[in-house]
C-alpha cells in the first residue's frame, strides 16, 4: 500500500496541537538524551570522589533510564544544579522554533526543560507566553478545564522544566513516579492523544512511556490505514523510509513526513516556511486556525498568489458547457482521486505530467502538468480547469490552451492525484503522480 504522508499535512486543523521533543532542542545546541546522559557520565567522573567514579560499563548500558538513574544516585547533591546549569542557558531561537509558535496549533506540549519555546514566542507574539508544568495539579487542571477556549493557549511541559529541576522526569524513578505509581498522567495524556490530533517536532519516539501510550491509543481507536497523528522526521540518505513510515503508521499510527536530516534543520525550515505562508489572515489580522498548504503538502505555484478579487473570479468563472457535478471526496488524504474517472488518456485528449528535481530547492520537485488532443487533426482549444490537492493555497487553477497545450508548472514536495477539467471539450482525467514511474522515488513516496 502507497504512503502519502505529506498530502495530509491538512492535519494542521482548528483544534491540532504541537508536540514538541529533543530534535528541535538539539538544533539550538541543548542535549538529546544520549548527549545528556554523556555529560552525565563526565561530571560523575570530574568528582572524583570514593565510590562515586561511574563504570565504563554503564557508559554503554543500553537501559537508558536506568543509566540516569545510576548517574543520579552518583551525583547525589549535584544532581539538580547539574540539571539547572545545563538547560538555563540562553541559546536564543532559530527559525524551527519560531515558526512552531507562529502555527496556530491550539496548545504546543514539549517534553523538552529548556524554554526556548518561551523565548521563540516572547519574540513572534506581543503577549508574553503562558505555561502550564504538567507536575502542578492545580495549573494542569485548569489546562483541561479551558483547553478548548479560543484565546486560551498555553506551552505545556510534561516532563519537567529547568527552573524546578525536581519535576523533571529524566531516571527510571521519575518515570515510575510520574507513570506507573500514579495513573492520572497516563490517563490524561492518553485521552489528548485519542481525542485530539498531535503533530510531533524532533521525535523519535524513543520515550518508553510515551511510545507505550502512543501504541495503547493506536490499538484501542487507530486505523490501519488512517493516521491521527502527524510528525515531521529527519532522515539521512541511507536510512529506508519505508521501514520508518511502516513503523510510525502501523505502531503508533503517525504518519511521517521525511526531510533530508543531512542537511541540518534547513529542510524542516523550507516546510514550515511554506505552511507559514499559507496561513490566511482574517481582516483583524489574527492567522486562522485552519491552515492551508501553499508548498509543502504537494507544492506552491512558480506565480504569485491570486488577489483576493482574482480568486473570486476563479470561484465564480463557469464552464461554457456544462459538466456532470464531480462525485464527493471519498479518500481525505488524496482529495481527488477517483472523482476524475481515474484515466489519464480519454475522448482523445490525454493528461501528462513530468517531475524533475528542483535546481534551485533541495527536496522539492518542479512538477509540469500537459493536456493536448491525440488527435494532430482535432488541437486542443478552450480552457482546463486543474484540481489540485485542497491545501494548495489555490486548488483549482484555469489554464488557457496555448498551441494545442494546456501547461501548468508548479513547485511540488510529493505525490498527489491531480484532475484536470477539459470545458470545452466536456471531458474529466485524472493522474495519480504516485504510479507515475518516470518520477524520482522519494517524490513518490511522499
Amino acid at each position: 500500500m502507497r504512503r502519502r504522508s505529506t498530502r495530509s499535512l491538512r492535519c494542521f486543523v482548528p483544534r491540532a496541537l504541537a508536540l514538541v521533543g529533543a530534535g528541535v532542542a538539539r538544533g539550538l545546541d541543548y542535549p538529546d538524551w544520549q548527549t545528556l546522559l554523556d555529560n552525565m557520565h563526565r561530571r560523575v567522573d570530574s568528582l572524583a570522589k570514593r565510590g562515586q567514579q561511574a563504570s565504563k560499563y554503564l557508559k554503554r548500558f543500553d537501559d537508558p533510564l536506568w543509566r540516569a538513574e545510576e548517574y543520579r544516585r552518583l551525583l547525589g547533591k549535584e544532581y539538580f544544579p547539574f540539571l539547572t546549569k545545563t538547560f538555563e542557558q540562553d541559546r536564543g531561537t532559530n527559525a524551527v522554533t519560531k515558526a512552531i509558535v507562529k502555527l496556530p496549533f491550539r496548545h504546543i506540549l514539549t517534553t523538552n526543560y529548556d524554554a526556548s519555546l518561551e523565548r521563540a514566542w516572547n519574540a513572534e507574539h506581543t503577549t508574553p507566553a503562558q505555561c502550564v508544568r504538567w507536575d502542578k495539579e492545580d495549573d494542569l487542571l485548569e489546562f483541561l478545564f479551558r483547553f478548548h477556549e479560543p484565546r486560551y493557549r498555553r506551552i505545556v511541559y510534561v516532563h519537567g522544566r529547568w527552573d524546578a529541576p525536581e519535576s523533571i522526569v529524566l531516571t527510571d524513578t521519575d518515570y515510575t513516579s510520574r507513570y506507573v505509581r500514579t495513573e492520572g498522567a497516563s490517563k490524561r495524556l492518553f485521552a489528548l492523544f485519542a481525542m485530539q490530533r498531535f503533530v510531533f517536532f524532533g521525535f523519535s519516539l524513543a520515550d518508553p512511556d510515551l511510545a507505550a501510550i502512543m501504541r495503547e491509543v493506536n490499538v484501542a481507536v487507530g486505523s490501519k490505514d488512517k493516521a491521527r497523528h502527524f510528525a515531521f522526521i529527519g532522515l539521512g540518505k541511507r536510512d529506508d523510509r519505508e521501514v520508518h513510515r511502516s513503523r510510525m503508521m502501523l505502531k503508533f499510527g503517525i504518519k511521517p513526513i521525511f526531510y533530508d536530516a543531512s542537511r541540518g534543520h534547513q529542510p524542516l525550515d523550507t516546510l514550515l516556511h511554506a505552511l507559514l505562508e499559507s496561513c490566511r489572515v482574517t481582516r483583524g489580522g489574527a492567522a486562522k486556525r485552519a491552515l492551508t498548504r501553499k508548498a509543502a503538502v504537494a507544492g506552491a505555484s512558480r506565480t504569485p498568489a491570486p488577489s483576493v478579487a482574482g480568486a473570486k473570479s476563479i470561484a465564480r468563472e463557469k464552464p461554457r458547457r456544462a459538466l456532470s457535478p464531480l462525485p464527493s471526496v471519498t479518500d481525505h488524504t488524496d482529495p481527488q482521486k477517483g472523482r476524475f474517472g481515474g484515466m489519464s488518456l480519454r475522448d482523445r485528449c490525454e493528461l501528462t505530467a513530468e517531475v524533475t528535481a528542483s535546481a534551485h530547492d533541495d527536496g522539492w520537485y518542479d512538477v509540469r502538468f500537459r493536456v493536448r488532443s491525440i488527435d494532430a487533426a482535432r488541437p486542443l482549444k478552450g480552457k482546463v480547469r486543474f484540481h489540485l490537492h485542497d491545501t494548495f493555497h489555490t486548488p483549482k487553477r484555469v489554464v488557457t490552451a496555448k498551441n494545442g497545450v494546456a501547461s501548468l508548472e508548479l513547485l511540488a514536495y510529493g505525490a498527489f492525484t491531480v484532475g484536470a477539467e477539459l470545458l470545452d471539450a466536456k471531458v474529466r482525467l485524472e493522474l495519480d503522480l504516485a504510479t507515475l514511474k518516470s518520477a524520482p522515488r522519494e517524490f513518490r513516496l511522499n
